[in-house]
């Protein structure tokens, strides 16, 4: 069960990881304290792959329930 504390935290998916935009989102959203990143590479997840990103969506809610 969640604290009032962690319900103010939103969990952030950011593909892309190592690319420019997903480097600098990864960056600039990871100092904040109000936000929780998960960031993927292309090597971890290929979002061409509809099962892949679905399971991966399916097992951050799971760890967020």
């Amino acid at each position: 069960m969640r604290n009032k504390k962690d319900s103010a935290v939103m969990k952030v998916l950011i593909t892309g990881s190592h690319g420019q935009v997903g480097h600098c989102l990864v960056s600039k959203l990871s100092q904040r304290n109000d936000i929780e990143v998960v960031a993927y590479d292309r090597e971890q997840l290929d979002i061409t792959n509809e099962q892949q990103v679905k399971a991966v969506i399916a097992e951050l809610n799971r760890a967020s329930a």
